[in-house]
């Protein structure tokens, strides 16, 4: 794989990230404030305090940011991905199998931290303020108090998180590999459905650990979610 090639996917990554994210943003919402909430509350309260707060369109609170970080992760994992593949395929030789993709994955997942963990970390404080916040407001104020480093407060959480994407994208390329052993690109329906399984499947198995991480960073953001009442859980931070 060329690193043009590897170019292409990552944009084609990202693309597709940033259209998927229209329909699954009110899940991730109510998947990352669940988590952080007091131990007991349900989805349903959660989603109740949600929708309380704002309506329907409370579910696509921060929209802007939100996206900015699928964009940029997206483009970081799999330009990564690509990257690391090909050596691994120069090297080695044939197409990797799957403990050597999981590992490729999980690395290229750790790999794109230094460029795009700011991004994450400061839309995820966006998420827990006051509306009218903007993402550079919230970098300045890390920088002032603690210099670039509090740009990546937090960071270890993602030992925890880069699990998911690894798995999820080796459960797709495993799945493509058995449709076209020779290689080629998959019908869209094919390429949704092993998506999805992936997904699926990745969350199933790596729940603990991407749950313990979302409490890790949230708490970070704001540490009201720590020990608050629900009510001001689900208000996020003042």
């Amino acid at each position: 794989m060329s690193l043009f090639e590897g170019l292409l996917d990552a944009v084609s990554g990202a693309e597709s990230g940033f259209i998927a994210l229209a329909f699954v943003m009110p899940l991730e919402n109510l998947n990352k404030l669940h988590a952080g909430a007091p131990e007991g509350t349900t989805l349903l309260q959660v989603a109740q305090g949600i929708y309380n707060r704002g309506g329907l369109k409370n579910f696509w609170r921060a929209w802007g940011p939100v996206a900015s970080v699928v964009v940029t992760e997206k483009f970081g994992m799999f330009f990564f991905y690509s990257f690391l593949l090909s050596i691994y395929q120069r090297v080695l030789g044939g197409s990797a199998g799957f403990w050597p993709n999981l590992a490729i994955g999980y690395a290229a997942d750790l790999f794109r931290l230094p460029f795009t963990y700011p991004v994450e970390l400061t839309a995820v404080a966006v998420q827990a303020s006051a509306p009218g916040t903007s993402m550079g407001s919230i970098a300045r104020s890390a920088i002032s108090k603690k210099g670039l480093a509090g740009l990546y407060a937090g960071w270890t959480s993602y030992f925890g998180f880069a699990v998911r994407p690894a798995i999820q994208q080796t459960i797709y390329d495993q799945l493509k590999a058995r449709v076209l052993p020779g290689g080629g690109e998959l019908a869209f329906a094919t390429a949704f459905g092993f998506g999805a399984i992936g997904r699926f499947f990745a969350m199933m198995i790596a729940y603990p650990c991407e749950a313990g991480s979302s409490v890790s960073v949230y708490v970070y953001v704001c540490p009201c979610l720590a020990s608050s009442p629900l009510a001001r859980a689900l208000s996020l931070c003042p």
